[in-house]
């Protein structure tokens, strides 16, 4: 299960679960509607408890950052640690395309 957490100040943070997949997707996209709707200045997608994504996630990642991007909202993956998850966002070179923090 994942969370929004509003942090204020128009900062927004989406809490990924254990897997991040596509039983994600609806609560995904929700979030990422209000976050758009309420034309947050940033939000952060929290990797630190995700162990296994699979390529619907890469898929909601691409979708928030279109969205944010037409939002004018800064996106930033935190809490990428060692292990499947930031290998397989390294390896599809998200790298590149998203500001990603380790912590």
């Amino acid at each position: 299960m994942i969370k929004l957490n509003e942090q204020g100040n128009g900062s927004y943070e989406i809490v990924l679960s254990k897997s991040f997949d596509f039983e994600n997707l609806n609560d995904f996209k929700t979030y990422l509607q209000k976050v758009t709707e309420d034309k947050a200045k940033q939000l952060s997608i929290n990797f630190g408890q995700v162990e296994y994504i699979d390529s619907s996630a890469l898929g909601m990642l691409m979708l928030a950052k279109h969205e944010t991007d037409m939002s004018h909202c800064e996106l930033r993956l935190c809490n990428v640690k060692n292990g499947h998850a930031k290998d397989v966002l390294h390896l599809v070179k998200f790298n590149q395309l998203f500001t990603i923090q380790e912590s």
